[in-house]
């Protein structure tokens, strides 16, 4: 067994007939499984090395729930980066921004800020009322940041809308939704499927050039491409 970093524990990991399935290796709340002790502990150094090498700043965006008094807050924790709510009162006396629990276990910060935008971009949509047409007054587009987030991040989006919307109208028109195939989760499985042919050709075309000379979240909301 090769020496273990003081501190560390690491234990086999067995099926019910005695078979070694992985290696554990532990260090306080910190755990790594590996095939082999080798391959534990080089995975124990690369979270160090990482945590190194990668921006400390937590990543701070206004929250997109109703509450003023929140921010959504990444921090990131030895080998990994989470997110969670936090009040902004705590922010602004807390220096070290401690996340408490949080969400996610994700390994470099710009993998947690893509996955933090994803999550409050679907949480800021809001469609207006029954009576008015349902219409969309928020769309949520504005969290997603193409340093950070890919293309297929503003389609899903836009695609999320459209079944935020749909559910809506079918709610409101009374539409039976207590089976797989009720009439209310056809008229959603419909919607997303007009607003994914709308914006199909935009989608493509951002795939292949440098979005940089696009504003996303406008061609995702027109169908076509809009240049910054």
């Amino acid at each position: 067994m090769a020496k273990l970093p003081n501190g560390c524990t690491i234990e086999k990991v067995k099926d019910s007939r005695g078979k070694i399935l992985a290696y554990e290796l532990r260090q306080g709340d910190r755990h790594w499984n590996a095939p082999t002790e080798a391959q534990a502990l080089a995975a124990r150094e690369a979270d160090i090395q990482r945590a190194c090498e990668e921006c400390n700043s937590p990543i701070v965006l206004e929250s997109p729930t109703d509450d003023p008094a929140e921010l959504l807050c990444g921090f990131r924790v030895l080998g990994a980066w989470r997110y969670s709510f936090i009040r902004k009162e705590i922010a602004r006396t807390d220096k070290k921004l401690e996340c408490h629990g949080g969400h996610g276990e994700y390994k470099t910060r710009a993998e947690c800020e893509r996955h933090m935008r994803i999550d409050a971009a679907r949480m800021a949509v809001r469609i207006g009322p029954f009576a008015e047409g349902c219409e969309i007054l928020a769309d949520g587009l504005d969290y997603l940041d193409r340093s950070v987030s890919e293309v297929e991040d503003f389609r899903d989006q836009r695609c999320h809308v459209a079944f935020c919307q749909a559910d809506a109208m079918a709610r409101g028109k009374g539409l039976a939704d207590d089976v797989p195939m009720s009439p209310a989760s056809q008229y959603r499985d419909e919607a997303i499927g007009i607003e994914r042919k709308r914006i199909h050709d935009v989608y493509m075309a951002l795939r292949g050039v440098p979005t940089y000379r696009y504003n996303v979240a406008e061609s995702f909301r027109k169908g076509r491409l809009v240049s910054r």
